[in-house]
């Protein structure tokens, strides 16, 4: 629906029509109806339905970390340099800034005719023609606008929890999977060392005539076992550092030190409230 809200003519006997002048009262009186009055946020704010001010940058510390410091740097890094995380913080600050586009009034159009032959009218020849239009939706239109929009920007919210909750499970999987690997290579190294130990023993006895060569093979057959598991756990930790460098958006092949997990924190249970609530 489009109405015009003046339109004059000038030229060598241009005059206003004191009759515009009885328009603005009526102007004023539609732009207050609630139908007509602008829903968007002041200062930024939300909607009837509207968006939080900004999704939450919880770091590590929205997160499990357990004390463990170099956990939390990770993370950290991690929600930072991420460029899924960015692009949906992007896709969110854009829906945003649609909403006070869809509820604003749209543009007016000013308009200058200039007449070729000056047409005779009441008030004496006309030589040009100014007019400005400004179109005016349906009742609630723009409220309706804005609260689409709003749930709009809320649903990108929820995709970036979604994605940062995705980045920090990437980077605690490969952080505790690389932590197991870690310790089982020293547990695997310690195995071969007291394997081989023991295999001289039985080598050295073997020589002498005090024991049998079954034990000596059977020993040397355990270091082999011990030295193959060896070689998977190093395929299996370079698989875990990839996946942590990849959740960092680092290079593949970058290093990943040694991870030793600090002590467990202590669990205690309220065995009375437990039973309580049982």
């Amino acid at each position: 629906m489009r109405r015009n809200r003046s339109s004059f003519s000038r030229g060598p006997r241009a005059r206003f029509d004191p009759r515009w002048f009885g328009a603005i009262p009526t102007l004023l009186a539609v732009l207050a109806l609630p139908g007509w009055a602008s829903s968007g946020p002041a200062g930024g704010g939300c909607l009837e339905h509207g968006t939080p001010a900004g999704p939450e940058r919880g770091g590590a510390g929205a997160y499990g970390v357990y004390g463990d410091a170099r956990l939390a740097r990770l993370i950290d890094a991690a929600l930072a340099n991420n460029p899924a995380l960015r692009e949906a913080h992007a896709l969110y600050r854009a829906e945003r800034q649609r909403i006070p586009q869809v509820t604003a009034l749209p543009d007016p159009v000013l308009q200058v005719t200039q007449f070729a032959r000056s047409p005779e009218t009441r008030v004496g020849p006309q030589t040009t023609l100014l007019s400005v239009t400004q179109s005016f939706p349906g009742f609630g239109k723009r409220r309706l606008r804005g609260d689409s929009t709003a749930r709009a920007a809320a649903v990108r919210v929820e995709e970036l929890q979604a994605r940062r909750a995705e980045v920090v499970h990437r980077v605690k999987a490969s952080y505790y999977d690389l932590a197991y690997v870690d310790r089982a290579l020293e547990v695997n190294r310690e195995e071969t060392e007291l394997l081989a130990h023991y295999e001289t023993l039985a080598r050295a006895r073997y020589v002498q005539g005090f024991g049998r060569q079954g034990d000596v093979l059977r020993l040397q057959a355990e270091i082999t076992r011990s030295m193959s598991v060896r070689e998977e756990l190093h395929w299996r930790r370079a698989d875990a550092a990839a996946a942590l460098n990849a959740a960092l958006a680092r290079a593949p092949d970058a290093p990943v030190a040694a991870v030793a997990l600090a002590d467990r924190p202590a669990v205690r249970l309220d065995e009375a409230a437990l039973a309580a609530a049982s």
